[in-house]
């Protein structure tokens, strides 16, 4: 699942840096979003400090499935699915595959015949970035961007193509959450293959005859639901 790929990249960049706090700090000041004493204190925030009377709590962004809710926790990343749509239909989408040895394929459960269907499809995840100061939405947002950007490789090798960004600020909608939090929105587009399979009939291996409904002798006319064989064929 696309999505599931997302978030287990997001929770292990996330936990990188959580691991060893200055890499945290290292990034902002590598990407020029905060100059080095303020990359100390952003660390701090980001990790917390047990050593100080009262002990500041971490406050990573918590990431969760789906919309974020009033009562938090935050600072928050929700992914949350924005669309989807099919990119396109391969050719032959409608007809039987056959595997390498020009066999059809079995279900592995019933053992019954099946059709393997396969489609592309373009993926649409909105992931809101949401905090209680803008400073901290800012930071959050682009550390994100910064962790999918960095994982391209893996997110090939799990057949996610044709990824591409987009970003926006959210403007405070006391129906949904407090007007004290902020939000900013990345926005990212993906491409993928989408599976499954249908039943379908055997195909024959031996052609005995053509068969169709037979007439009906008082009016010449097919008679529904029934077969007969109409024009044998010689072994």
């Amino acid at each position: 699942m696309i999505e599931r790929v997302l978030f287990d990249i997001l929770k292990a960049g996330l936990d990188w840096f959580i691991a060893d706090p200055r890499r945290f700090e290292r990034w902002l000041v590598t990407e020029k979003l905060l100059d080095a004493s303020e990359a100390v204190n952003m660390r701090i925030f980001f990790t917390g400090d047990a050593t100080v009377d009262p002990p500041i709590e971490p406050k990573p962004p918590h990431l969760i499935h789906g919309y974020a809710r009033t009562g938090g926790p935050f600072p928050c990343a929700a992914l949350c699915l924005g669309a989807e749509d099919i990119a396109t239909d391969y050719i032959g989408e409608d007809a039987p595959f056959l595997d390498s040895d020009g066999e059809v394929y079995l279900d592995p459960e019933t053992g019954e015949v099946v059709d393997p269907k396969v489609r592309r499809m373009r993926y649409t995840y909105q992931l809101m970035l949401h905090a209680q100061h803008p400073d901290v939405v800012v930071v959050y947002y682009h550390l994100m961007k910064w962790i999918l950007m960095s994982s391209r490789k893996q997110l090939i090798e799990n057949h996610i193509e044709e990824m591409t960004f987009s970003g926006r600020d959210m403007a405070p909608d006391p129906r949904y959450l407090p007007d004290d939090i902020w939000t900013r929105m990345l926005t990212i587009t993906v491409e993928g293959d989408e599976t499954w399979e249908e039943p379908i009939e055997q195909y024959a291996t031996r052609v005995t005859g053509i068969f169709g409904p037979p007439e009906d002798p008082a009016s010449g006319l097919a008679v529904a639901g029934e077969k007969v064989l109409m024009t044998p064929v010689a072994p």
